[in-house]
């Protein structure tokens, strides 16, 4: 599946289309095969049919003629196959084809340390703020040069494009990827702390509001141990995508990938081989069950007509013939006389 990603990616990147075009295909990829298995439905073909709808889904529509040449030889059945595998991947998504990404919520978080930032210097020309720390980025972060916040958000993208490889867009909302990618390409440019936990603070309060979770009752403190818990849930689901980044991070190699496309290969046969194996067999049965239905309803209609004709005729025995042609002989001689 990995290797199947990376190329979704690099062929929906190869065509020209948007970045949402590949993340929306990985994410249609990973929901079909958690209804269906690789024994059923070859990784190839479901990726090409990934692209090609999440093509139209992002309205960045590439014809299945052009797909099916960029993909090559690896197109079964050509762009008439695409076609015909589209209504089992749109079955497979239930036509949910609305996808929501992280990479939306990642520049509204860059957006948020930007405006952090100018309102810092703002409050420092004041006499208000005087080492430019805020309140929500800190002070590494406000006082961290452009081009390496620069560096660092083009970084973030490349790692939430990494994450969307793994299994983290069925398991995390997009803005918890967001955080994680945007941790991750804070760590590459070497901005020392990361994301600080004001940030973190902000961002959950934000998502309990949206929620519907903010404004509770309960008092100040017990208000403070909630948010303490969800910063710490936070942390967690961060470092769960720290190691699923990485290890989608990792890239199969092309051998790898031929000897896992062998072993599914072969594992298809045995099941397809089975299957009919089971077919025989169920229709054999249904064979000698026909049979039989119609072995008893001959006897049923036997035993009916028995019963409406009567018992047969009992069969006489070699002496009792010749005596009934004896008597009847002597009948005849005594009409004769």
């Amino acid at each position: 599946m990995d290797f199947y990603s990376e190329r979704a990616s690099a062929l929906a990147s190869g065509l020209g289309a948007p970045r949402k075009v590949a993340s929306t295909a990985l994410t249609f990829l990973r929901r079909f095969y958690s209804r269906h298995s690789a024994l059923e439905h070859d990784p190839k073909d479901a990726m090409l049919s990934a692209v090609y709808v999440a093509a139209k889904a992002e309205e960045s529509y590439v014809s299945a003629d052009r797909l099916a040449a960029a993909a090559g030889a690896g197109a079964a059945g050509g762009s008439a196959g695409l076609l015909r595998r589209e209504p089992l991947m749109l079955q497979a998504l239930e036509f949910d084809l609305l996808v929501y990404l992280p990479h939306r919520a990642l520049e509204g978080f860059w957006a948020d340390v930007g405006a952090a930032r100018v309102e810092a210097k703002r409050e420092k020309r004041k006499g208000n703020n005087k080492n430019e720390a805020s309140p929500l980025i800190g002070e590494t972060l406000a006082t961290a040069p452009a081009k390496t916040l620069s560096v660092a958000r083009k970084a973030s993208l490349g790692a939430c494009d990494v994450l969307m490889r793994s299994d983290a867009c069925l398991l995390f909302p997009p803005g918890q990827i967001a955080l994680a990618a945007m941790r991750s390409g804070l760590k590459k440019a070497g901005v020392q702390g990361g994301l600080p936990r004001e940030f973190l603070e902000r961002a959950v309060s934000r998502a309990a509001t949206a929620g519907g979770g903010g404004g509770g009752g309960g008092g100040k403190d017990e208000a403070e141990k909630a948010s303490s818990s969800l910063i710490s849930s936070l942390e967690e689901s961060l470092k769960f995508l720290d190691a699923l980044g990485a290890a989608a991070a990792v890239s199969p190699t092309p051998d790898a990938a031929r000897a896992a496309d062998a072993r599914v290969r072969t594992a298809r046969s045995s099941l397809a081989a089975a299957q009919r194996a089971a077919a025989a067999a169920a229709d054999a049965g249904a064979s000698e069950a026909r049979a039989a239905k119609v072995a008893a309803k001959r006897a049923a209609a036997a035993a009916k007509e028995a019963e409406l004709l009567g018992p047969a005729p009992a069969l006489r025995t070699d002496e009792e013939v010749a005596a009934m042609k004896s008597k009847r002989r002597k009948s005849e001689v005594v009409v004769g006389k």
